[in-house]
């Protein structure tokens, strides 16, 4: 069925995404899905706007500019529309994370996150397993170590994934 379908695609698309390799064509597929679901549905469907819209913005903004600092400012422009948007945020950093020359903003956008959540949960654990990541990979091991440190002494009883994480082994 057509809903299926669009599921379907739309995980495909976004375990691409995750992985940073989302390709025209499977972009073109969810957009061609959601256009066809919501005509059959009527132009005020619920499905046809919310969640789905934002995450094919993202991907026209990452696919749509092959100069990263076109991306990072159309990612700022989006995340200024709604700025308590932790998602845009969130996003914008993991796009920036993958973008030539942009690890700067992309730590600047994770700080950003941590200092904007409660300490401790789960989103300020990913925005502090993100920034060790960068860090390292921009060559800053000292400031890594520091982070990293300051973590596990804060929260000694954390869970072996997230310990993992900060560890460096960010793959995901």
């Amino acid at each position: 069925d057509l809903l299926g379908q669009l599921a379907d695609a739309w995980n495909r698309c976004e375990e691409a995404w995750q992985k940073g390799s989302v390709s025209q064509s499977q972009l073109a597929e969810l957009e061609q899905l959601q256009k066809t679901l919501a005509g059959k549905l009527g132009a005020g469907s619920v499905l046809a706007r919310g969640r789905l819209d934002r995450f094919l913005e993202l991907l026209r903004l990452e696919l749509g500019s092959s100069d990263p600092q076109l991306l990072q400012r159309a990612l700022e422009a989006r995340i200024a529309k709604e700025p308590k948007s932790l998602w845009w945020v969130y996003r914008s950093a993991r796009t920036m994370q993958r973008a030539k020359g942009l690890s700067e903003s992309a730590l600047g956008l994770y700080r950003q996150m941590a200092g904007g959540v409660q300490a401790g949960s789960e989103v300020w654990f990913e925005a502090r397993a993100r920034t060790v990541q960068i860090l390292e990979a921009m060559g800053e091991s000292a400031k890594a170590k520091e982070l990293r440190e300051l973590v596990l002494a804060s929260y000694p009883s954390l869970s072996p994934e997230w310990k993992s994480r900060l560890m460096g082994s960010t793959s995901r």
